[in-house]
């Protein structure tokens, strides 16, 4: 049995603590992986984690933000639970494991490359690249991230974000969903994502400000929750409320129920790795219109699976929503092939085989060197 430990800040709502989870679920269904999660953070949204075979839950709570005690608590866990491998999720905990790891002689392996921006801080590149340099593996979930951090080629791999294909919903009534939310509106366009510095808001609301100067039997609805939405729902208009719905978390229904009642599926963003929420509309055979940048053109064929469009360009978002709006056979059609791209190319299964074939490989190397 191969022991894995996987180093994270919390579970909480969020598109790395999904991806975390949904790799720890793949490889506890495996049999052959004892799983340790050792959260940094008491937040936990996905407690599916606490019900897995296989998979131990710890606590390492940091009393303050920059915790020196972590340190020797965590070379203590590590001696106590003699992992194999240690995967990191962030800068943060990548730098409170490399001690244990050096110190233990412990696989390292880097998978805190989840995004692709377009320029890093300084510092921020300097440290992860000093990450880079003592990890066995760097792993990222786009070429893009591995690009925009200067990744190490000879130790570095790409393993695209997978779905598991269960969760997604058989059957979805959208006039269910739009029922409970009270929207009236025949057309639904939609976007999944945090309100913070990341993901563009503005540009969204100005997209649909435009396309409601040309119709009015669409309603825009985004969901999600962070340090901007106050900021974003102060900027609509008394008269926007019933056509703009900024729904915040939504926790009492999966993602993929949501989604179930968009028509078009938006992600206006200014950085990005593989898109979780992309991932969803895609499943749920929603057309995707979203900013071209990052990773994003490695998940959305432009004109087979959705639109590509500029950042911050709001009238092209609104034009391609438009187009979309117009020929339900068109979003029918992208719709499929983005369904069947997750299937092919975006699957739980690669993903889990991905990480699998790594851990195997450095666990056995570790072992051997191991008095």
């Amino acid at each position: 049995m191969k022991r894995i430990l996987q180093l994270i800040d919390n579970l909480d709502a969020g598109g790395k603590e999904r991806q975390c989870v949904e790799l720890i679920k793949g490889l506890s269904a495996r049999g052959d992986y004892a799983i340790h999660v050792v959260c940094m953070n008491e937040k936990v949204f996905f407690r599916e984690v606490f019900d897995l075979p296989r998979v131990d839950v710890r606590f390492l709570i940091r009393r303050t933000r920059r915790d020196p005690r972590v340190f020797v608590r965590f070379i203590a866990l590590c001696r106590e639970l003699r992992p194999d491998v240690i995967t990191v999720w962030d800068l943060m905990t990548a730098i409170y494991a490399l001690p244990a790891a050096k110190l233990l002689r412990i696989a390292y392996v880097s998978g805190m490359t989840l995004e692709a921006p377009l320029h890093v801080p300084r510092l921020r590149l300097w440290m992860t690249r000093l990450v880079y340099a003592q990890a066995d593996v760097v792993i990222a979930n786009s070429h893009a991230g591995l690009r925009a951090f200067l990744a190490p080629a000879r130790k570095s791999v790409v393993i695209h974000t997978g779905y598991d294909l269960a969760r997604a919903p058989r059957a979805s009534d959208p006039s269910t969903v739009r029922s409970r939310f009270g929207i009236t509106q025949p057309l639904v366009v939609g976007m999944v994502g945090s309100f913070s510095r990341f993901k563009d808001y503005p540009t969204f609301i100005e997209a649909a400000r435009i396309v409601l100067g040309r119709r009015q039997d669409v309603a825009f609805v985004a969901v999600g929750g962070g340090p901007t939405l106050e900021r974003c729902r102060a900027m609509l208009r008394e008269c926007e409320h019933s056509h703009i719905r900024l729904l915040g978390r939504v926790d009492a229904m999966s993602i993929e129920e949501v989604v179930s009642m968009f028509d078009v599926g938006v992600l206006a963003t200014f950085t990005e790795g593989i898109s979780n929420a992309i991932i969803e509309y895609m499943v749920m055979g929603k057309p995707v219109v979203a900013t071209n940048g990052g990773g994003t053109p490695e998940l959305v064929v432009d004109g087979e699976t959705g639109m590509l469009v500029a950042a911050g360009d709001a009238r092209q978002l609104a034009d391609c929503v438009c187009t979309l709006l117009d020929d339900a056979q068109l979003r029918s059609t992208m719709g499929r092939l983005g369904r069947r791209r997750i299937e092919s190319e975006f699957s739980q299964q690669r993903t889990v085989r991905g990480y699998g074939e790594i851990y195997d490989r450095l666990a056995e190397s570790r072992r051997k060197a191991r008095p």
